[in-house]
């Protein structure tokens, strides 16, 4: 549950705030600043496509960590990043990343709890709903009191917390065999 609660509030918060991280990072014009989030969507569609494939070829965990991995650096990054076509290729590659987790990380918690697909998947889109409202709030706050190098370090951090549950996961996953 917590993973999808951080996942859902940080995929709202990046897509939301991209814009004002822009117009504040790199003194981006509007409609160049809200471009960004189109560009962000677009590259969360196209990952999408893949991400099925990928993540049986690589295994399930496997594909989260290393999705959740790229998260964290490429959202540091765009918080260290000057130019604007910096942040747009640095957001596609966040969009990229962000793509399949919500998916996989669903498909992944039915197998290491069998039998119970229809209360886990409602009870973690719950979830992801509750992250979904509760740290927009919270990021809003940040862009209002902090920079934005630290909103998005704040950002991938929470990318490590949830490598942190997959790994957790995954131990849990071992145990089982």
């Amino acid at each position: 549950m917590i993973f999808f609660i951080v996942y859902v509030g940080l995929e709202i918060s990046v897509m939301n705030f991209l814009p004002a991280i822009l117009v504040n990072q790199v003194e981006a014009a509007t409609f160049l600043a809200t471009l960004s989030v189109t560009i962000f969507w677009g590259a969360m569609v196209v990952g999408r496509l893949a991400a099925g494939y990928l993540a049986e070829w690589m295994q399930y965990a496997r594909y989260l960590i290393l999705c959740c991995t790229g998260t964290v650096v490429f959202i540091a990054i765009l918080g260290l990043a000057t130019s604007l076509w910096l942040s747009y290729v640095l957001i596609v590659l966040i969009g990229l990343m962000m793509a399949g987790v919500f998916g996989i990380a669903i498909v992944y918690a039915t197998t290491l709890l069998p039998g119970s697909t229809d209360k886990i998947t409602s009870i973690l889109i719950a979830s992801g709903g509750a992250g979904g409202i509760f740290f927009p709030l919270i990021t809003g706050s940040l862009m209002d009191h902090a920079t934005t190098t630290t909103v998005a370090f704040v950002l991938a951090g929470l990318s490590i917390l949830m490598i942190v549950i997959i790994l957790i996961a995954r131990n849990y996953q071992k145990q089982l065999v």
